[in-house]
């Protein structure tokens, strides 16, 4: 919904799923019960750590925003080899927000070259991208090879 709007309050909401160290929650939790946060215990684990493709989403609206972003590219160039998103299946989806996340960024050009070029590796024989819902993939591959310029 706040790919929509470009309302700074509301992405400082935002600031509640932070972590300390540059990374954002997918979602509040707690050791104990809690209004609004999820109970964690050994089966969600996985879910209580910070998420790449969330990270770069929050990342992207912030700075399209106007706003301080605290994830540095160095953060966001550690987990490129292993991007991926807990709630986004797609992963063409995750390049798409690191796409966004980088465009904006002096300091992360070799990381955007990275990115095209393991996009456009990824291309299929016909052009299109991905192996299963192929136009959600072509469309998303085309929008970060977009936004990487």
């Amino acid at each position: 919904v706040l790919q929509g709007f470009n309302e700074p309050k509301s992405l400082e909401a935002l600031e509640l799923f932070a972590d300390g160290r540059g990374g954002y929650y997918p979602q509040l939790w707690s050791t104990d019960k809690q209004p609004n946060k999820m109970v964690l215990d050994e089966s969600c684990t996985h879910w209580c750590q910070a998420d790449y493709a969330t990270t770069c989403l929050v990342r992207a609206l912030r700075q399209e925003a106007g706003l301080i972003t605290t994830t540095t590219t160095e953060y966001l160039t550690e987990g490129m080899s292993s991007r991926s998103g807990l709630y986004f299946a797609n992963p063409y989806l995750v390049d798409w927000f690191l796409a966004r996340a980088i465009a904006q960024d002096e300091l992360a050009a070799s990381l955007r070259s990275q990115l095209l070029a393991e996009i456009l590796a990824s291309m299929n024989d016909d052009y299109s991208f991905g192996l299963y819902d192929r136009g959600l993939s072509t469309a998303l591959a085309i929008l970060s090879m977009a936004q990487l310029g």
